[in-house]
């Protein structure tokens, strides 16, 4: 384990934050996969056809899916509708 993973996974377990939380990684809920709620972002990248880009703290997040729409975005969430078929993380920070 690396010492900033090994730092985080300590902090973790003395606040109950979650490590993956702590990491920087996105929370990302989807509901009859038809609505996806993604927080927190970092912005929309890129909305072509039949995918959006998504930057997250994790890299790049692409949604692909038929009719999406982005249906509400403040600072800290994001929110999609449509028929959700995939999600990618595209580009990946490295460790």
């Amino acid at each position: 384990m690396t010492g900033l993973k090994k730092t985080l996974s300590q902090l973790s377990g003395r606040t109950l934050i979650p490590l993956d939380l702590a990491a920087g990684v996105p929370e990302i809920r989807i509901s009859g996969l038809r609505t996806l709620v993604l927080e927190p972002h970092r912005g929309v990248r890129a909305f072509a056809g039949d995918c959006i880009l998504i930057s997250t703290d994790a890299g790049l997040l692409c949604v692909r899916g038929r009719g999406l729409s982005l249906k509400s975005m403040s600072e800290r969430e994001l929110r999609l509708s449509g028929e959700i078929i995939a999600l990618e993380l595209v580009d990946a920070h490295a460790d």
